[in-house]
């Protein structure tokens, strides 16, 4: 059995923590290879391709975390680079980030199937 099979079922507790500490640790990896800084342009093929996993393997509701924690962390990025209207930017990025590997995933679902990955 794959090590994380459990992200198809996501019945239990713990594999919520587990999904939730996977998210957090890609995203803060994303961002430490940025270097934290709000100047360098952000390409983000980790929070893609997690972003992709999810969507294509896992239950809809798993996304969850993933959608709140990047609300999160591009709110923070947003405030520090010093912009105006912070929410507006934040669900911008939402959208560019998170919309296009989702999409891509559901259609690639209905298209093949689950047997890819």
């Amino acid at each position: 059995m794959a090590p994380l099979a459990f992200l198809e079922r996501m019945d239990r507790p713990w594999h919520w923590v587990v999904l939730s500490a996977i998210i957090v640790a890609v995203v803060e990896i994303t961002y430490a290879g940025l270097l934290y800084s709000p100047t360098v342009p952000s390409v983000l093929p980790l929070m893609s391709g997690l972003t992709f996993a999810l969507s294509y393997r896992a239950p809809r509701r798993a996304l969850l975390p993933l959608f709140v924690w990047m609300i999160v962390r591009f709110y923070w990025l947003l405030t520090d680079m010093g912009l105006p209207h912070v929410w507006i930017g934040t669900l911008m990025l939402l959208l560019r980030n998170f919309m296009g590997p989702y999409l891509t995933a559901v259609l690639f679902r209905a298209r093949v199937g689950t047997g890819v990955i």
